[in-house]
């Protein structure tokens, strides 16, 4: 019987596994438990997926208007928890 893939573990620098599942790139950002601004800075920027956040690194999304480190933390901090490789 073939088998499929269903996700791809990594490993973090601390030791930590995380697994993600194949399909969470397209997973809109308003799924995130993010804060109003920093849902809009994205949504502004035309940044509407899980996918589209992984092309930004930290300076990348502070150059986005009305976009302030806070808010760059947060999403950091949020797609860690969904172990989505990011700065």
């Amino acid at each position: 019987v073939p088998m499929k893939a269903i996700g791809t573990i990594f490993a973090a620098e601390n030791g930590e596994i995380k697994f993600v599942l194949h399909g969470a790139d397209e997973t809109s950002i308003e799924r995130l438990e993010l804060s109003v601004r920093t849902k809009k800075i994205l949504t502004d920027a035309g940044i509407t997926t899980i996918g589209q956040t992984t092309a930004l690194d930290m300076v990348g999304f502070l150059r986005l208007p009305g976009a302030v480190r806070k808010c760059g933390n947060e999403l950091r901090e949020v797609l860690a928890e969904r172990a989505v490789p990011m700065w």
